[in-house]
């Protein structure tokens, strides 16, 4: 009976360390900056100030940017995993950019494009995740530094 005591799986925080809740809610708030500055960018162009050709390098510039974001506002709330909790914010940023894009373009196909907003969205918010672990790792070192001065 001890035996199957000791055989019990791990706890979900434990097993788990990604918090997809965290990731969501930060992966909205992005969203959100991102559609703030895509309607910015729109009304810039509109008015004649910047070509109309260099929309697709915007797209992909705000896609980066605001995957980034997601990544760092999920590893500030969840503080740890950075990676992880990045790549999750990426995805679920991603997801919401799709949904988006399917409502306002019903016709969407998945090509290469596709695959490549989607590597973005993850490799950019995985690299705000680990900046944010790593930001919060140096100012801890820095306080303690001062302490044996």
């Amino acid at each position: 009976m001890s035996q199957l005591n000791s055989i019990r799986p791990a706890s979900t925080a434990e097993s788990n360390p990604v918090n997809l809740k965290k990731a969501f809610i930060a992966a909205s708030v992005a969203a959100v900056i991102s559609l703030i500055i895509i309607m910015l960018i729109s009304l810039i162009i509109s008015a004649g100030v910047f070509p109309e050709e260099i929309i697709p390098a915007i797209s992909v510039i705000v896609t980066l940017a605001g995957s980034f974001i997601a990544g760092y506002l999920t590893v500030l709330s969840a503080r740890s995993h950075g990676l992880f909790n990045g790549m999750a914010a990426g995805l679920c940023y991603f997801a919401i950019a799709f949904i988006a894009s399917c409502v306002a373009v019903p016709a969407l196909a998945i090509n290469k494009k596709f695959i490549l907003n989607l590597l973005i969205s993850v490799i950019s918010a995985g690299i705000g995740g680990v900046l944010c672990i790593n930001m919060r790792a140096g100012r801890k070192f820095k306080k303690r530094r001062r302490r044996y001065r």
